[in-house]
């Protein structure tokens, strides 16, 4: 299962799986901007979720279906879910699955 840390919208780092669908080696994934991973046309939902999780809202669904960048097909949708870390503050693990319903 893909999953990664994510603060201040970049990645600290990820797991194998993540770097396999982001399509880079894992050690690249340190430092990577989330724009260059999620396509264009999710990107104001994710950056929505991550500024209310990171103003402390979590009320809001942490599961959705967003697309990322793919090389083969231009995007891929993936399901998501992103999880607050008690330390540091505004640090999150973001777990996903490939969305076979699409």
């Amino acid at each position: 299962m893909p999953a990664a840390v994510i603060k201040d919208f970049h990645l600290w780092g990820g797991n194998a799986h993540c770097a396999e669908l982001c399509e880079v080696q894992p050690r690249d994934l340190v430092g990577m901007a989330i724009e260059k991973i999620v396509h264009a046309s999710s990107l104001a939902k994710i950056l929505g979720a991550i500024r209310k999780m990171t103003l402390g809202n979590l009320a809001f669904e942490n599961s959705c279906r967003i697309s990322v960048h793919n090389s083969r097909s231009g995007r891929r949708k993936i399901q998501v879910s992103a999880y607050p870390l008690r330390e540091p503050e505004g640090v999150f693990l973001v777990l996903g699955m490939p969305d076979y319903l699409n």
